[in-house]
């Protein structure tokens, strides 16, 4: 039902069902639930005082209110014209609502803790010549999906990029050629010194890469200490990667002022944002300030979803996952019968998300399918198969910690307070192909699909 949301879910073992409960004050029974814990869904505020005394209008970029700016989607907020604005933060959402805000309102504060990564997006039309040749196969989208996962999430050498966007461009730079001259050493039989100069000339082709990035600031912005400002400092991948061409041409408008300061704002008050001491009055707060991420206890339940999952004896999932989360291949929980959990801990993450939930959805389909097939009940993942699973995440976790945690604080590691260690958050080993391939060839076979799992006949 569209604009319903789900404000309960718990399972009812005298039936064999789960009961489900909407904000519209209806409940209704399903025998499987698919659930979606989402990946950027809970808007974050600025960790400063005063966010709930300004008087004027504010809102968080994910809840976009119209009613203040006027306008659509692809801009003409013409509501803000009159109007002083503030926008917090200057990540990924940021780079896409900066140009709108500049270009209506009377004048915007930019006020950036951390500059993002902004190189060309260069976007174009696609000619007839280009559909022609690459998209009118048949399975065109599949083969370019798993092109870009191969392209920026592998290893895998010698593969025609057919994207040639911004994001291949980076990972054939800053990985590819040099994985493909490592491996060619390695074949030789190169000595450990040999593969640490490669490795050095990644730390270099990175430098450069960036390098790059900061001259576009200096090309675009005419005044050099926004400019400069506005150049990142870090490695590329500490923060994600951004592709704009009108964010850096909106700092030369007069009516916007890039308001910088590495601690980030002070506070917030009736009239405006206070940062380095000085308070800028406005009349609309925009905050681009992101997502609470990960799944720690304190994040789970209500917090993470809107609500907690209650299963089998009364047990709720915060209570299950409280030491960290436990599932049998990300889908399924032991304890929580007939659920299908998406973008779930202990699975995969694809730089394009649609990918991995195409995926996600045909292996529930299949269990389904096969679960009506042979005329099931229900079905549930054994402990021993979890905790199984659980150990293999757990004993392959940790790898990449250390380089985020010497990068600057973002929502890739915890806002710089990521630990370094074993977790039972990680992702399965070997990267989102793997594990697909995994999924795929269980459901090749009617034996594997439901190994692992108990289930109860009709």
């Amino acid at each position: 039902m569209a604009s319903t949301k789900c404000e309960g879910l718990v399972w009812d073992e005298t039936l064999k069902v789960w009961q489900v409960q909407t904000n519209r004050g209806d409940k209704f029974q399903a025998k499987f639930v698919v659930m979606n814990f989402g990946t950027l869904t809970q808007p974050k505020l600025p960790g400063v005082p005063g966010c709930g005394d300004f008087q004027g209008k504010m809102f968080h970029t994910s809840r976009w209110d119209y009613k203040i700016t006027g306008g659509t989607s692809i801009g003409d907020l013409h509501k803000l014209r009159n109007k002083r604005v503030a926008i917090i933060g200057t990540g990924a959402t940021a780079i896409q609502a900066v140009p709108h805000l500049g270009a209506n309102a009377e004048h915007l504060y930019v006020f950036q803790r951390t500059p993002s990564s902004v190189d060309r997006r260069d976007n174009r039309m696609t000619s007839p010549e280009f559909a022609k040749e690459m998209l009118s196969k048949p399975g065109w989208q599949e083969e370019r999906m798993r092109n870009f996962t191969i392209m920026t999430q592998t290893p895998q050498m010698g593969v025609k990029d057919l994207i040639g966007d911004g994001w291949t461009k980076i990972m054939r730079n800053l990985q590819q050629d040099f994985l493909k001259k490592r491996y060619e050493l390695m074949k030789m039989g190169a000595g450990k010194d040999q593969i640490r100069e490669i490795n050095k000339m990644m730390g270099y082709a990175d430098m450069k890469q960036m390098d790059s990035v900061r001259q576009r600031c200096e090309d675009v912005v005419d005044d050099k200490k926004t400019a400069d400002a506005l150049k990142p400092w870090y490695q590329q991948f500490c923060k994600r990667p951004c592709f704009h061409d009108d964010y850096l041409p909106t700092f030369n408008r007069p009516n916007v002022e890039l308001i910088h300061d590495v601690a980030g704002i002070e506070r917030i008050t009736k009239h405006g944002v206070v940062s380095r001491n000085q308070e800028y009055p406005v009349d609309c707060i925009v905050y681009a300030t992101g997502f609470e991420t990960g799944y720690n206890a304190e994040k789970l339940g209500p917090q993470k979803v809107g609500y907690d999952i209650v299963g089998k004896n009364g047990l709720r999932l915060s209570q299950k996952w409280s030491q960290g989360p436990r599932t049998f291949r990300s889908f399924n929980t032991s304890g929580f019968p007939n659920l299908f959990m998406q973008n779930s801990p202990q699975g995969t993450f694809t730089t394009n998300f649609v990918q991995t939930l195409d995926e996600n959805a045909k292996h529930c389909a299949a269990m389904i399918a096969r679960m009506r097939a042979n005329n099931w009940n229900t079905f549930n993942p054994s402990k021993l198969a979890e905790d199984k699973y659980c150990e293999m995440i757990y004993n392959k976790s940790g790898r990449g910690q250390r380089f985020l945690q010497k990068c600057t604080p973002g929502y890739y590691n915890a806002e710089g307070k990521i630990e370094v260690g074993k977790t039972l958050s990680g992702g399965y080993p070997g990267g989102p192909l793997r594990y697909f391939k995994m999924l795929q060839k269980l459901r090749a076979t009617d034996d594997l699909l439901f190994e692992g799992y108990d289930i109860q006949k009709v």
